[in-house]
């Protein structure tokens, strides 16, 4: 209405954001491996406090060790990331207020090795004993040589099953 008084309350905003906390991959294989299998990597953190609130996050990352550039920015402690098999991503946030003052930036995430890359199969060849026609052995022990591929070179076991018969030790 016309001739009414108005207040306005002007709130100065001078105090930037805390630092989120350490980002981590949601998809990572299991906690600490520094491995994933999936495509993208959705990277999480604990929210930023601030004087009044946060308003975005910016989102850096940093490819095979290389430089740290800006991926885009996100309204919530979330950010879903391309990626690509055979390379390793760390991540760094910046939580950015209404008033547009920048935080600190979080500590940088761990490495996180992306491999979307099945495993070669490998072969195995009866060291001792003598192996008889039709691939018999008769003995109570033998000895098997696990051949894993050059290729593997991110081997971290195979899981040998034992038929009918056969134990193993």
């Amino acid at each position: 209405n016309i001739g009414e008084a108005v207040t306005v309350r002007v709130i100065h905003d001078a105090l930037p954001p805390q630092a989120p906390g350490q980002p981590s991959a949601r998809e990572e294989t299991s906690p600490g491996s520094g491995f994933a299998r999936s495509f993208p990597l959705t990277w999480e953190w604990e929210p930023a406090k601030d004087n009044f609130r946060v308003d975005s996050y910016r989102v850096f990352v940093l490819v095979d060790s290389g430089t740290l550039t800006l991926a885009g920015s996100t309204p919530t402690p979330s950010f879903p990331l391309a990626v690509t098999t055979g390379r390793s991503y760390q991540v760094r946030v910046q939580a950015v207020d209404a008033a547009g003052n920048l935080g600190v930036l979080s500590q940088l995430s761990r490495p996180i090795f992306v491999d979307m890359t099945s495993p070669t199969t490998p072969s195995i060849r009866i060291r001792e004993p003598r192996v008889l026609p039709g691939n018999l052995v008769d003995a109570d022990s033998i000895l098997v040589e696990l051949v894993v591929p050059s290729e593997d070179d991110l081997f971290l076991g195979y899981q040998l099953l034992g038929g009918q018969y056969a134990t193993w030790t």
